[in-house]
């Protein structure tokens, strides 16, 4: 078999990104289209695909630029439908083909060489198809993945038999390309689907042409997790139901429940890290946490930024607790066919992390898997002297800071994150912190986790809360200050402090007081610049989200 070039491999990471793909068209999206599809990314929509084949070409022009930029911010996937040249010109992912076009250029090798030949390197060539022997053809033609449909009736089609789930779920399992579903898609229809398939699809009427685009993005991706596809979503846009329905929170406390008591812990569980007596005066924090394609970081990036940020989160934990970071253990589920140098420069970037942080990589493991790349990273510190930082000890009274600004990460922040280490080591050492964790899903919901540990509520002053830079460049249809309370992956800490005790790290150059720590009565609330007090709720980032 010829070795896949660089460009080939490019493609296929883009096309594995083709989760949930929002299709305009004029006639059944009210509206703005663009508004319209950045409310369905919001929701966890992974792409955009431009139909719209019988506008004027400067209003196709202006259209496709507009979606560009609304799909670069989020780090998303535009698409263009039959128009090479315009995807070209406008810096789009690819070209769509439909099965006309195809069968007008002598069939679909021809087809799609004809689009490389315009496109360039590096782009993807996708074919839409109506059958599954269209389908293989596609594949063998060398598209980069294939739209099939309609599987399901469509009042836009009512003509047209569909081809039903059985038929689109068999073309998934036997192509060696993404097969994406379009037509007449439902969180209904793709609970039907069987599990272990791997399902992408499409939608007009379902995603960028529903009453509320956002929600229903957030549905479909519920249901597509559920059928036991891949869960890709960028931060702040909620997140998908496992199989069997739990949500995080819940399935958590169901774990602490079921280990008990656990003898020699001084910290945990249900901190950042755990914190152990390792005897004679010392002990161990230890910390462990996941990164997978497609929902901490998309298809494509390079590997030393998966490497970095998979360290980088687990060593922003030992900092939450104030802990000295040592060591680092590496667990890697790559896919088949991952070469050498990717692994190698996915170390190196772990590795940078690691040293940033004082800490060394000292072991691991590494196995092969069919599905989306995964990095474990488990953090090992030592904590000495003064007792690790717990969420659970912030009172009433006490002062609520942060480390720094918050908001925008998903523009390229959120690869590169810096553990506070000495921050955390600050806090601990000096005493000032009574409660403190790692931002990573959003400040408003890790503010609802510390108070919940805490038995507290909370006071935030909106005009104190730091915005950092990114949030005032993403444009979504959101404020800077709603982007840096719920974006997520800033890996700041948030921590309480007694009023001496805040000043004095205000004067370090530690911290910015955002707010104070309230009776638990009062809730977890907001103020805004005229002194009016709304509750604020946590949203963020939920990784498990119930049904």
């Amino acid at each position: 078999m010829p070795r896949r070039s660089p460009e080939a491999g490019r493609r296929a990471a883009l096309a594995r990104g083709l989760l949930l793909c929002a299709v305009t068209d004029r006639r059944r999206i009210p509206g703005d289209p663009v508004g319209a599809c950045g409310a369905a990314l919001r929701g966890g929509a992974t792409a955009v695909l431009l139909r719209d084949r019988d506008l004027l070409a400067r209003e196709r022009r202006a259209l496709a630029r507009r979606l560009r930029r609304a799909t670069a911010e989020v780090g998303a996937l535009l698409l263009v439908h039959g128009d090479a040249r315009l995807a070209r010109e406008v810096g789009a992912d690819g070209v769509q083909v439909s099965a006309a076009d195809a069968a007008g250029a002598g069939g679909a090798e021809a087809a799609v060489a004809a689009a490389r030949r315009v496109l360039g390197g590096g782009r993807l060539v996708g074919l839409s198809t109506h059958s599954l022997a269209e389908a293989r053809a596609a594949a063998a033609g060398g598209a980069d993945h294939v739209l099939l449909g309609s599987v399901a009736p469509t009042a836009s089609h009512p003509g047209v038999r569909p081809l039903g789930t059985g038929a689109w779920a068999r073309a998934a399992r036997e192509l060696p390309i993404p097969v994406v579903a379009v037509g007449g898609i439902t969180p209904a229809l793709l609970r039907t689907v069987a599990r272990g398939t791997p399902l992408r699809v499409a939608a007009v009427g379902g995603l960028a042409g529903a009453q509320d685009p956002e929600r229903a993005a957030a549905a479909l991706l519920a249901a597509l997790a559920g059928g036991g596809g891949p869960r890709p979503s960028s931060k702040g846009g909620g997140g998908a139901a496992p199989p069997g329905g739990a949500d995080e929170r819940s399935l958590v406390a169901a774990f602490l429940t079921g280990a008990g008591r656990v003898p020699g812990l001084l910290l945990g569980p249900g901190d950042d890290a755990v914190v152990a007596d390792a005897g004679g005066g010392a002990a161990v924090a230890a910390c462990v946490d996941l990164v997978v394609e497609g929902v901490h970081f998309l298809p494509g990036t390079a590997a030393r930024d998966v490497g970095f940020k998979a360290a980088a989160r687990a060593l922003s934990d030992l900092a939450a607790v104030g802990a000295r970071p040592r060591w680092l253990l590496l667990g890697l589920a790559l896919r088949r066919g991952t070469t050498r140098r990717f692994a190698l420069d996915l170390e190196r970037g772990a590795a940078a992390a690691a040293r940033a942080a004082g800490a060394r990589i000292a072991g691991g493991d590494t196995k092969e898997t069919g599905g989306a790349l995964t990095v474990a990273a488990t953090a090992l510190g030592t904590v000495k002297g003064r007792p690790a930082l717990p969420r659970g000890g912030a009172r009433p009274g006490d002062l609520l800071l942060a480390t720094g600004p918050f908001g925008g990460s998903i523009l390229g922040r959120h690869l590169r994150p810096r553990a506070r280490v000495a921050e955390g080591l600050a806090l601990r050492r000096r005493g000032w912190a009574s409660a403190c964790i790692d931002v990573s899903d959003g400040l408003a919901a890790d503010l609802h986790r510390l108070c919940a540990a805490s038995g507290c509520g909370a006071l935030v002053d909106g005009a104190a809360v730091p915005v950092h830079p990114d949030a005032l460049r993403v444009r979504d249809g959101r404020s800077p200050l709603e982007r840096a309370l719920r974006d997520g992956e800033d890996h700041e800490l948030l921590f309480a402090a007694p009023p001496a005790a805040a000043a004095a790290a205000v004067r370090a150059g530690i911290g910015t007081v955002l707010g104070r720590v309230v009776p638990a009565a009062a809730g977890v609330s907001i103020m805004d610049t005229l002194g009016s007090v709304a509750p604020l709720a946590a949203g963020g980032w939920v990784h498990l989200r119930a049904r």
